[in-house]
């Protein structure tokens, strides 16, 4: 196969982008020639796990210094690949671009976020979809919503969902060491504000006090109700204390407003625990039935959604067996070979 892919992949460690990177790029190097934008401090890790080309791009991103100076740093190549909306503005060496947009948050929630990012953020979406020959999202919710916000036409845009993988727990773990010692539900995500934390930890308390609840999110901005003996927080855990987190806990809640896909509820199915979800479009469209759905804006009703999960085994047993069946719809194989399809597809290699 012809032709010289550049990817950035400067934000390896950043959550739902850096997984979505970390499970992509090894399974396009199989097909592809590529190079890699990577940090210095990441470098290590990559020549461990990548193939490809290696650049080091240390600058930091969101930053005026980010677009001087990141353009000359990009190499010349059939496609230019940016797995979110921080794009170079200026010219590059690239014949084409494609962007991943993996939501709109900023501009459909305009109210979780201070004037300049909101700003800053509109900004770069539309000359991301203006100056890409191509925008990916992760699901048919997302492609709408751009489209909505957006001055794209949707035959510009192409779903790519995220994947999921089985896992396998290596080594050996207590949740003793973890300092657990009672029943517990596991949230996992940010802090922002339409991941809905403060509602979920007013539901929580309502809960019996036997149960905790264990956050891993970043442990900064927590709110203050986070300090608590009844709340374990993880800044963060390696995939495989993550798969062992999963696996013991009671439930997985994901209580956000918004979302582009979803992908902690798919993780926590692959290895078989139930999943209370926002009823929200695309948790609804990633979870399908395999999720028992709760109103994110009523913290009542999340407490409720969450106390009959736990008192009910039957229906425990129902979404875990769900959950089996509904990941066999989500692969990063099959993702990676649509994604090199929609390359060839295009024309660009």
């Amino acid at each position: 196969m012809n032709g010289k892919v550049c990817v950035d992949a400067r934000m390896l460690f950043s959550s739902g982008i850096g997984t979505y990177l970390q499970k992509l790029i090894p399974r396009m190097e199989r097909s592809l020639q590529m190079t890699l934008l990577i940090k210095k401090s990441e470098e290590k890790w990559a020549k461990e796990h990548f193939s490809s080309e290696l650049r080091i791009v240390d600058i930091p991103i969101y930053t005026i210094k980010e677009q001087v100076l990141y353009p000359f740093m990009i190499p010349s190549c059939n496609l230019f690949w940016s797995p979110h909306y921080n794009i170079p503005l200026f010219p590059i060496l690239a014949k084409k671009r494609v962007v991943t947009i993996h939501d709109v948050c900023h501009l459909a929630m305009p109210h979780f976020f201070p004037k300049w990012k909101r700003v800053a953020a509109a900004f770069l979406l539309k000359e991301a979809v203006r100056r890409s020959d191509l925008v990916l999202t992760v699901s048919e919710f997302s492609k709408k919503e751009i489209a909505a916000y957006l001055p794209i036409a949707e035959s510009k845009i192409q779903v790519l969902a995220n994947g999921v993988e089985k896992r396998s727990i290596q080594g050996v773990h207590s949740l003793q060491e973890l300092g657990i010692h009672r029943p517990f539900i596991l949230y996992v995500g940010n802090n922002k504000p339409h991941k809905n934390l403060d509602r979920l930890l007013k539901a929580f308390f309502l809960l019996p006090p036997y149960y905790d609840l264990v956050l891993v999110s970043s442990e900064k901005d927590l709110p203050r109700e986070a300090p608590h003996d009844r709340i374990k927080r993880f800044h963060q855990v390696s995939e495989d204390r993550l798969c062992f987190l999963y696996e013991k806990a009671k439930l997985l809640i994901q209580p956000s407003l918004y979302e582009g896909f979803g992908l902690t509820p798919l993780e926590a199915m692959s290895v078989g625990c139930p999943v209370v979800a926002s009823r929200i479009a695309s948790l609804s469209e990633v979870c399908g039935e395999a999720a028992y759905y709760v109103d994110p804006y009523d913290e009542k009703d999340l407490y409720r959604g969450m106390k009959k999960v736990l008192e009910n085994q039957e229906l425990q047993e129902l979404l875990i067996k769900a959950g089996h069946e509904q990941e066999k719809l989500f692969s990063w194989d099959r993702a990676a070979e649509k994604l090199i399809g929609l390359f060839m597809q295009e024309g660009f290699l």
